[in-house]
């Protein structure tokens, strides 16, 4: 799945919550083609499986925010799941500043995955991620934007050699931006919708050399608009 604007609260956070992913891996270039020919560079993450063997539950709460996590089997050795969610209070310290009262700065995300696994080595996974960022300065200007995608990946072996890989993934991205400033209002609403379908294999000769070749596909829409009101 794909993320748009991976950030929170203007960058002060990362939208990956560390809790949650397994492996990450950034590519500067030349950026490998599965990614639909992104020209600058590409991070790819990896969400954490759940625990195939046992239930395990932990909470984090910190100066800035707070996390919990929660995985385990649904059917021992055969589908696991996890979730791992994050919500942020700064704002609640601003509260206690009486010029900052009126201030909101504040996020949420959301990351689960469900796997499937057969005996004869098939592997499911169903992916999710949500998130909402909301920013306001009194009365005078507010932000909101946030991500909700999904994806189904599923990867089977063919012999010692051979393993096949086929993703869909879905992302619904949407932001909205309001000001209030000497009797001029303006609203600016947006959103990118992006579908895409890839299927890849991939034949390894050795622990350093292997063939990879694949197909892609994909759609994205962009929308914008604004609704100015000046009295």
């Amino acid at each position: 799945m794909t993320l748009y604007n991976p950030s929170h609260l203007m960058g002060i956070f990362s939208t990956f919550n560390d809790d949650a992913m397994s492996q990450a891996i950034l590519h500067k270039g030349p950026v490998p083609s599965r990614f639909g020919g992104a020209s600058s560079s590409v991070l790819e993450t990896y969400m954490k499986p759940g625990n195939m063997k046992q239930h395990r539950f932990s909470g984090t709460i910190g100066i800035l925010n707070a996390k919990a996590t929660a995985e385990g089997p649904i059917v021992k050795d055969k589908i696991s799941f996890a979730v791992a969610a994050r919500r942020s209070y700064v704002d609640l310290f601003l509260k206690l500043i009486p010029e900052y009262r009126n201030t909101v700065m504040n996020f949420f995300d959301v990351n689960a995955k469900l796997r499937y696994k057969s005996r004869k080595g098939h592997v499911l996974d169903v992916s999710l991620f949500a998130s909402r960022d909301n920013l306001a300065v009194s009365k005078i200007m507010d932000m909101h934007w946030g991500n909700l995608a999904g994806s189904i990946n599923w990867s089977a072996g063919i012999g010692d050699n051979w393993r096949i890989y086929a993703t869909g993934a879905v992302t619904d991205y949407a932001s909205d931006m309001g000001t209030d400033i000497m009797d001029s209002k303006q609203k600016l609403r947006g959103y990118i919708r992006s579908f895409s379908a890839n299927g890849r294999a991939v034949h390894t000769f050795s622990d350093n050399h292997s063939l990879e070749f694949g197909v892609r596909s994909g759609r994205r829409r962009n929308h914008g608009h604004s609704s100015p009101n000046i009295t």
